[in-house]
């Protein structure tokens, strides 16, 4: 298969606050300039099947743009999309997901990761596992945050 070896990278934060709370703040896209960090933007519906726009930026500066499509929609349990690089699967395909697992009433695992694949991974991990990584982790300080304060 020339798809390449798949890696996946995952972050993750506790949050003191409900899963619908969580739910709520990252699915309110508008609002995303306001706090998130990484993620500056995301617009579209977030159905299943639906095309979204994700503009990125890391924390080493690098912007991308990408035009990826909504696999999973479940309230208040899981947000996943697929992006191509150039529309083909084996150059570079990104799955990226947001997982919410109550650990009680009040606290929930916020689990952000992404499941990478193609011919190009080994030339671009070293800075996936670090700058993009980075990014997740800031994007995971600012969303607890928001939904705490």
């Amino acid at each position: 298969i020339i798809c390449g070896k798949m890696k996946e990278m995952t972050t993750e934060i506790t949050i003191d606050a409900s899963a619908d709370r969580i739910w709520n703040v990252i699915t309110d896209t508008d609002e995303y300039p306001q706090w998130s960090k990484f993620i500056e933007k995301l617009q579209g519906s977030l159905k299943k099947g639906e095309e979204i726009n994700v503009h990125m930026k890391t924390p080493k500066g690098q912007e991308m743009d990408i035009n990826p499509k909504v696999l999973v929609s479940k309230n208040n349990e899981e947000f996943r999309w697929l992006g191509k690089l150039g529309g083909v699967n084996f150059l570079f395909t990104g799955e990226h997901y947001f997982k919410l697992e109550p650990v009680d009433e009040n606290r929930t695992r916020f689990i952000q990761g992404e499941k990478f694949k193609g011919i190009l991974i080994p030339l671009l991990w070293k800075s996936l596992n670090t700058d993009t990584r980075e990014g997740f982790k800031r994007f995971n300080e600012a969303l607890k945050g928001r939904v705490e304060k």
